[in-house]
């Protein structure tokens, strides 16, 4: 199961399915994180997911995560106009995500 992109565009397509010579059979696609894990947990399917997306869940025995070999990592990126990117109400902003996504998202690491 994955979100509705392109099939190429997926990580788990390019570096895992693809090198690996595996088309699977069926495609199911969920708008949100949220519903991609409801139907693993029903037993719908499989996704790849974000270990911070996941982690909780897994926790609570919903559903089963597993390490894809060393795994990926992504920089995730803000996008603001130029004439704003020093706003104090956005660095505040910025600073807030950061510290939260620290304490409280399993797995993140600081660039």
């Amino acid at each position: 199961m994955t979100y509705p992109v392109q099939k190429q565009r997926l990580d788990v397509v390019k570096h895992f399915l693809t090198p690996a010579g595996i088309e699977p059979k069926k495609w199911k696609q969920a708008d949100n994180t949220l519903m991609l894990v409801q139907m693993v947990s029903a037993g719908l399917g499989v996704a790849a997911l974000p270990n911070w997306a996941v982690s909780e869940f897994s926790r609570q025995g919903l559903i089963t995560s597993k390490p894809l070999g060393s795994g990926l990592w992504r920089r995730l990126f803000a996008a603001v106009r130029n004439g704003e990117k020093d706003k104090h109400y956005l660095q505040a902003f910025f600073a807030t995500a950061r510290t939260q996504c620290q304490q409280h998202l399993e797995g993140i690491k600081v660039a």
